[in-house]
């Protein structure tokens, strides 16, 4: 099972991944999903504060960048209903 922790609080987003998804589709999707955010991130100007991407243990830290945490909670949110037996996340958001 993976799960995938989302956080805002203000302009500071982070997303955390950890375990191995129980299908090889789920799993090349969670990949997917953090790849995409790293990349746009390291091009967009975003304050990148932490960055990890190893197998099962992920972490995305940044400032600034909304709209890439609204696709990735957007993102988890679907495969987390989508395949409920392999992924959960959970996100919260501090005003």
């Amino acid at each position: 099972m993976t799960e995938v922790y989302l956080e805002a609080d203000g302009s500071r987003y982070t997303c955390v991944a950890s375990g191995h998804a129980g299908s090889e589709r789920t799993c090349a999707a969670v990949s997917t999903l953090l790849y995409t955010a790293a990349g746009y991130l390291a091009n967009c100007g975003a304050e990148v504060l932490e960055r990890r991407l190893e197998s099962g243990d992920a972490a995305l830290e940044w400032q600034g960048e909304q709209p890439c945490w609204d696709m990735l909670s957007i993102g988890f949110l679907q495969l987390a209903r989508s395949y409920p037996k392999d992924i959960r996340a959970e996100i919260h958001k501090i005003e």
